[in-house]
């Protein structure tokens, strides 16, 4: 089931004296459940209970060098917050390992730097 609450909150500046645009913005996404119950109790493979509420925070700024050359650099999960992204269901009858999908993570720190020429 889809979260009851979920917020986003974007900040952007543009320093055009510098050729500079900041960026910034928070991710709220509260609380769910991906198994068909909404079992509270959480199971020990991972694939039941519910998915604990999570705030991420992502950065970014773009620097144009020149009407032709373009740097941008993004951040996301700036502060490289642990947490849950989901927990898949599977099917209770199989026990392999590589049928059970469990706890998936969110996505950790990541950072991206791209250059854009015009050619």
């Amino acid at each position: 089931a889809a979260p009851n609450h979920v917020t986003s909150v974007q900040l952007a500046k543009e320093i055009p004296g510098l050729d500079l645009s900041l960026h910034a913005d928070m991710r709220y996404n509260g609380r769910f459940y991906t198994d068909l119950e909404n079992l509270e109790r959480t199971s020990n493979r991972g694939e039941r209970g519910p998915v604990p509420d999570y705030t991420i925070f992502n950065a970014g700024a773009t620097y144009e060098v020149s009407d032709a050359l373009r740097l941008k650099l993004s951040v996301r999960n700036l502060t490289d917050a642990v947490y849950i992204g989901s927990r898949m269901h599977s099917n209770p009858r199989f026990r392999e390992a590589n049928l059970s999908t469990g706890i998936l993570p969110g996505p950790r720190r990541q950072i991206n730097l791209s250059i854009q020429y015009d050619f």
